[in-house]
């Protein structure tokens, strides 16, 4: 047995036996992390949002091996050498939890190979598209995945031990964002999110994809988490960024959606053609981070509470849609459910201008009236005395969240 090698995993089960013994917050997901038959659970997400933290919660009392591929001393070795160790160390333990996987050369096979010993894998990693990728060609019909992204609000009140919301709340959920350590531990979100983000663009983009010219994917993600919340063309965003070729602007795109940065959502269309080719808005995949590393103004505005709606509607899986009347007049969110449109959802910072009202509720009135849908609310940090609006409900957003 190589001695070092030995060294390295030992240290590893001891960090996973510390995991272990830490308190930890329960993280929310719609579909629990649990054995199904002979699939390999694959769990992705952001770096740092803590996956590796729901792994162990869920694993809590049951042997399991466990591999960090985050280490880069690990990839010195043959994954063979690995796997003799893993079963030295951990003995016929049938459970094998191999953390950031995507830093394997040739991990797929490596997977299908441990599957077929009728172990119960489970893999996690920070590149969802990369992951997506290779999955449905090599793990097609055998996976199952978990998206784990930073806290919620209710993750953040539990977390903070904050038993009833308030506005002052949500607006420190929107300043500081949900990444575990922050919350957790009280780092400062302005020293530990631009490192954070650099390291997601030279370790998941360029290092990875071997891109050349860094800084510009480096800036096209500064611009996207600036424009949180915000409407996008690629030919719009090709004349903002000096872009050359709009297939490269698209590619690089694709990378920071794969990398977690950010997400977009299409407006909707019953035509195709149009929802994949249309308008849509860019959505940073955490307020603190659109906030700490765009050229954001450090008093939160009505564009981070929008995020944080379309990040849980996102976290809850559900089908979602920007909408524009008839009018050009815009509505934050259409929710489809089995295919139906099911629900509207207009977010807005506060109601006590009269003007503000008649503009908010005005689109959501003629979207109901152009779509069918019934079930419409407003969201906002700014309830008070403000009275329902014919078949419009008025929800605070931090009852909402």
């Amino acid at each position: 047995m190589n001695v070092k090698l030995h060294e390295i995993l030992l240290e590893q089960r001891d960090e996973r036996d510390r995991f272990l013994s830490q308190a930890t917050i329960p993280r929310q997901v719609p579909s629990p992390l649990k054995r199904e038959g002979n699939l390999v659970s694959v769990v992705i997400g952001p770096r740092r949002a803590g996956k590796s933290t729901y792994v162990f919660q869920a694993l809590k009392g049951i042997p399991f091996s466990y591999c960090s591929f985050d280490d880069e001393r690990l990839l010195a070795f043959p994954f063979d050498e690995i796997d003799k160790c893993i079963r030295s160390l951990y003995g016929r333990c049938e459970i094998w939890f191999m953390d950031e996987v995507q830093n394997v050369p040739d991990w797929p096979l490596i997977a299908n190979r441990l599957q077929r010993r009728g172990w119960w894998l489970i893999l996690t990693g920070s590149n969802s598209h990369l992951l997506s990728h290779e999955l449905i060609t090599h793990l097609t019909g055998r996976h199952k995945a978990t998206e784990i992204l930073p806290f919620s609000f209710k993750e953040f009140r539990q977390a903070k031990n904050i038993p009833h919301p308030t506005s002052f709340t949500i607006l420190e959920y929107l300043k500081q964002g949900g990444y575990p350590e922050i919350v957790v531990k009280g780092l400062d979100p302005a020293s530990y999110l631009p490192p954070l983000y650099q390291g997601v663009v030279l370790k998941d983009i360029v290092n990875r994809y071997k891109i050349r010219k860094s800084k510009q994917i480096h800036d096209l993600g500064v611009y996207v988490l600036t424009q949180t919340a915000s409407p996008y063309t690629l030919n719009s965003l090709a004349k903002v960024l000096q872009a050359r070729s709009v297939t490269s602007l698209t590619k690089y795109l694709t990378y920071l959606y794969g990398a977690y940065v950010c997400f977009s959502v299409p407006t909707f269309s019953h035509k195709l053609k149009a929802v994949l080719h249309g308008p849509a808005k860019m959505y940073a995949y955490d307020t603190g981070m659109a906030g700490a590393v765009g050229f954001n103004n450090p008093l939160v505005d009505a564009r981070f509470l929008e995020t944080a709606v379309a990040l849980s509607l996102k976290r809850k899986g559900a089908d979602f849609y920007t909408y524009r009347t008839r009018n050009n007049k815009e509505v934050d969110f259409l929710v489809r459910d089995k295919g139906k449109l099911s629900q509207l959802l207009q977010v807005c910072y506060s109601l006590q201008d009269p003007r503000t009202q008649k503009r908010e509720f005005s689109a959501l009135k003629e979207a109901m009236e152009e779509t069918g849908v019934k079930n419409a609310h407003v969201i906002t940090l700014d309830k008070q005395d403000i009275s329902p609006h014919q078949n419009l409900d008025i929800v605070s957003a931090e009852s909402w969240l």
